[in-house]
């Protein structure tokens, strides 16, 4: 929508707020879908008696990652690997 201010400026604002939340809402939905739909991969290997890894490295993630893997017997990392590499000279 555009509005006429009285000094004769047009306002973009409403369009523009619209669009931007359609576009968040239509973006929370497919996040929504793909959340659901690894859901049911998880459980479905679950299920079948697969194993799954459980990652967080992120400090407030860590405790509840190794918590959550160690109840449900799967594998987990939960800390950041630094890599070294060995070069022959």
């Amino acid at each position: 929508m555009v509005t006429k201010q009285e000094d004769g400026t047009q306002r973009w604002l409403v369009s523009s707020l619209q669009k931007e939340t359609e576009s968040t809402l239509s973006t929370f939905k497919k996040t929504v879908r793909k959340v659901e739909e690894a859901y049911s991969f998880i459980r479905e290997v679950a299920e079948e008696g697969g194993k799954v890894i459980f990652v967080g490295t992120k400090k407030q993630a860590q405790e509840s990652i190794e918590t959550e893997a160690k109840r449900a017997g799967m594998y987990y990392v939960n800390q950041k690997m630094v890599r070294w590499y060995a070069y022959k000279l």
